[in-house]
C-alpha cells in the first residue's frame, strides 16, 4: 500500500521525495500516496495537515527544501492539493533557482503573491512576495512568470520595499528590466 509506514517510520513517498526518486514519487502517487500528508520531520505520521509546524513535512516540502526541483514539480503537477496546503513553498522554489516547480505551483494554482517565509530567504528580509525573491535572486524567468500570474509588481516588504526597489538596490538589471 502507497501510505504504508513501517515501525513508524517516514512513509515511502516521503522518503522517495527527500532522496529526489521522481519515478518513486510518481508511481507513489498514482497508487495513491497522499502528498498532503505531513509527518514528523523525524519519522511517523501527524494526524494534522496543512501546518507550517517546523518539526512537521511534507513531501512536497522535502523535496524542494532539499533541493530536488523534478521531485517537487511531479508532486505539484499531480497533487495540486499539495502545493495549495503549503503555498509558501512557491518564494522557497524561487530561492533555491528551481524556476521549473516554480512554474508547477502557479499551474497548481498557488497566488503568485502569496506569502514567504522569513526563513526560507537567505537575505533575511522579511514580509516579503515570491516576486521579491525573484527579484533578490536575478531571476527574470520567474519574475516573468510570476507578472504573467498576476503578482503585485507594487507589493511591500517589511521595509516599504516594491521588488523593483529590491531588484535596484542588488544591481539585478535583468529582472528590474522585467518589473519595469
Amino acid at each position: 500500500e502507497a501510505e504504508h509506514v513501517s515501525l513508524g517510520g517516514p512513509s515511502p513517498l516521503l522518503l522517495a521525495a527527500k532522496w529526489g526518486h521522481t519515478q518513486a514519487c510518481e508511481m507513489l502517487i498514482a497508487a495513491g500516496a497522499r502528498a498532503t500528508a505531513l509527518e514528523q520531520a523525524s519519522g511517523g505520521k501527524a494526524l494534522v495537515e496543512g501546518t507550517e509546524d517546523a518539526e512537521f513535512e511534507s513531501p512536497l516540502r522535502a523535496a524542494i527544501t532539499r533541493g530536488h526541483a523534478a521531485a517537487a514539480v511531479i508532486i505539484a503537477s499531480k497533487e495540486p492539493a499539495a502545493a495549495l496546503a503549503e503555498p509558501y513553498l512557491l518564494a522557497t522554489a524561487i530561492s533555491k533557482g528551481a524556476v521549473d516547480a516554480c512554474r508547477a505551483f502557479l499551474a497548481a494554482g498557488v497566488s503568485a503573491d502569496g506569502p514567504a517565509r522569513d526563513s526560507d530567504v537567505p537575505s533575511g528580509a522579511s514580509g516579503l512576495t515570491p516576486l521579491h525573491v525573484a527579484a533578490l535572486r536575478d531571476d527574470a524567468v520567474c519574475a516573468q512568470l510570476l507578472i504573467e500570474h498576476g503578482a503585485d509588481t507594487k507589493a511591500r516588504d517589511a521595509e516599504g520595499r516594491a521588488p523593483l526597489d529590491v531588484a535596484l538596490a542588488n544591481g539585478h538589471q535583468d529582472v528590474a528590466d522585467v518589473l519595469r
